[in-house]
Formats: C-alpha cells, structure tokens, sequence
C-alpha cells in the first residue's frame, strides 16, 4: 500500500553565505551547535541539532533543517529566516506495510 503525504522542508539557500555569517559572527561549528541548542530549549521546541549537521550546512553537502532549527540560526545571526533558508512544501510518497489480518 502506498500513502502521499505532504511535507515542509526548509533549504539553505546559500551554504557560502552561511559560511560567511558564522565568520563574521565568530562561531565555529561548535559554538554554533551549542547556541542553536540553547535557542531551541530556551523556545521549548522538540527539535535539535547536531555539530554535523552545521558542518554539512556550511559545506553544502547538505541544506535542509528543521523549521525550529531554522529559525534559531536566523536569530543568531540577526536576520529574517527567508534571508538564509526557503520553505517549500513537497508531496512525499511512501510504500506502507499492509497490517497482517486476523
């Protein structure tokens, strides 16, 4: 059985300026995991972060997060979160498992 549902992923729009913004502000992949950490609990939001995450944001490998995530790296940096990410919402399709009968 397949089931389509909808989905919210939030893009960096720019993994250079990303690097740029973490130099101008002195953050190293560290201390900026741990601020947006800090961010995120502050705001008591379920979501986290990991230091590879950041890593992979800064090198373009990857350049989707978390809203909440998002939107504590724009705060961070002073700066509207559509200046560094972009929503979009996607239709994901996915194979689900029948459930066996009795």
């Amino acid at each position: 059985m397949r089931t389509t549902t909808e989905r919210l992923d939030i893009k960096l729009s720019n993994a250079d300026m990303f690097a740029q913004l973490m130099k101008a502000n002195e953050y190293t992949v560290r201390t900026l995991t741990e601020a947006v950490q800090l961010v995120l609990i502050r705001k008591r939001s379920k979501a986290s972060i990991n230091k590879s995450t950041i890593g992979h944001l800064r090198s373009g490998h990857r350049n989707t997060v978390n809203h909440d995530v998002a939107l504590a790296i724009a705060e961070l940096f002073n700066l509207p979160a559509n200046a560094l990410f972009t929503p979009k919402l996607i239709t994901v399709t996915r194979d689900v498992p029948k459930k066996a009968s009795k």
